[in-house]
């Protein structure tokens, strides 16, 4: 029997409600911040974005993996790059399959892009906020693609570019296959790429 559940997201924590009975409980550490939180399509996990790195709760058990170790700054695990965002709409970084055994994620190395300082304003403050930039005609983020059984944790690295500064532009699976949308940095080609696991 499956239980219907409600992620509530507040502060950057997730709390997950159960409405059979009522009950609400923390999934992630208090006085941490998560963002990308995604059930998976059983309802039995629910990854999230970490200072830079994906994790992975058992919403049954309440135990917590972590799956990638870069420790953030320049590295983003499970999250879309400013590029992906901007320029292709796609804000996801991680995808579940259907069956939930396998969980895909982008690892991205923003070593490459320049830290430039932007504006920021809120009701009463300006700041000066320090972020990497792809410029136009710049160098991208490298974005690397991995696929982890969640049985097993075996990790398979998904070579997904046929050149250099190509773009994952979307990630879908189709039943236990991860098709993945590539296109060519001059937004003219666009190439549909299958992958079994």
């Amino acid at each position: 029997a499956y239980a219907l559940l409600i992620l509530v997201w507040t502060a950057g924590v997730g709390w997950v409600l159960e409405l059979a009975t009522g009950t609400l409980r923390a999934i992630t550490p208090a006085g941490t911040r998560q963002t990308d939180l995604t059930f998976d399509p059983l309802g039995r996990y629910l990854s999230y974005v970490r200072a830079g790195d994906l994790y992975v709760t058992d919403i049954e058990t309440g135990i917590e993996q972590r799956i990638t170790h870069d420790e953030g700054e320049p590295w983003l695990n499970g999250s879309a790059e400013f590029i992906a965002q901007e320029e292709m709409h796609r804000f996801r970084g991680h995808w579940w399959s259907t069956s939930s055994r396998h969980l895909a994620y982008t690892r991205v190395d923003e070593s490459v892009i320049p830290i430039s300082q932007r504006l920021e304003f809120d009701a009463d403050t300006l700041r000066v906020v320090a972020q990497r930039y792809p410029y136009a005609g710049g160098t991208n983020a490298r974005v690397q693609l991995f696929v982890r059984d969640m049985t097993s944790g075996q990790l398979t690295e998904i070579h997904w570019a046929s050149a250099e500064d190509d773009y994952l532009a979307r990630a879908q699976w189709w039943h236990e296959r991860l098709l993945v949308q590539v296109q060519s940095r001059d937004q003219r080609t666009l190439r549909l790429v299958s992958f079994a696991p």
